[in-house]
């Protein structure tokens, strides 16, 4: 009978040679003096796949459509752990379009690292559902989206960027906010009157829309943003917060 554990060793060993003869190559790159910012590249990558395929740390991308187990799949993988959640209960926003990153630690230390979306970020994520219809009530607006997109000048485009993002932060602007929601409430109109035409990629992004607008200045949630490192207890705080 064959044995996975010695198979895993000796595809390991047979590795970790293949990437010691890689790093000579690199250090005989590297005293050519040719392509010396592309040796060192080359070397760092080389040294960091080597450490952790010493550490046993392999990386397993699991790419899938929606709702076809990617999250089950993952948990399984994890000793029956929800450490992936699944589309939220099952009738929230799809976790499809959520980066999720699992790592065998030690006994004890099991936590969760989340990354906040900064104010920028939720707004343009707002934008990218609702700013379409802001931009068609306001040319002005809608011109300096264009430049922001398309200015041959970096600096120019820049400043363009900078100028549309201001006047799209609903976190700051009392009034931007009032124009999303109401744009917000057209769009859920819009819905309970034609369920049935109402894609469902647009229903997600309208329930994740209105999540944002409803509860980004809730305190509850502004005291959770203070940090990044929770325990599985604090997950299951922050699930029943939402």
């Amino acid at each position: 009978m064959i044995n996975p554990d010695i198979i895993f060793s000796q595809q390991k060993d047979q590795l970790v040679r293949l990437l010691d003869k890689a790093g000579i190559l690199t250090e005989k790159l590297q005293s050519s003096q040719v392509l010396l910012e592309e040796a060192e590249n080359l070397k760092k990558t080389v040294e960091i796949v080597r450490k952790r395929c010493n550490e046993n740390m392999f990386d397993i991308l699991l790419v899938a459509p929606f709702q076809s187990g990617k999250s089950t799949t993952v948990n399984a993988l994890a000793d029956g752990r929800e450490v992936s959640p699944r589309g939220l209960g099952g009738g929230g926003v799809k976790t499809s379009a959520c980066i999720v990153k699992v790592q065998s630690i030690v006994e004890g230390e099991e936590k969760a690292i989340i990354k906040w979306k900064d104010d920028e970020q939720l707004c343009y994520s707002i934008d990218d559902f609702l700013g379409a219809t802001l931009r068609q009530e306001n040319l002005d607006l809608s011109q300096i989206y264009e430049l922001s997109k398309s200015e041959i000048d970096p600096l120019k485009r820049e400043e363009y960027r900078r100028n549309y993002f201001n006047q799209i932060d609903f976190i700051r602007n009392h009034e931007v906010k009032i124009k999303l929601k109401n744009k917000l409430k057209n769009e859920v109109d819009i819905y309970n009157n034609d369920r049935s035409n109402y894609g469902r990629n647009k229903f997600d992004q309208l329930k994740f829309a209105s999540s944002i607008l409803n509860f980004f200045d809730r305190q509850d949630l502004i005291v959770l943003k203070n940090k990044q490192d929770f325990s599985l207890d604090e997950i299951q705080d922050i699930r029943d917060c939402l």
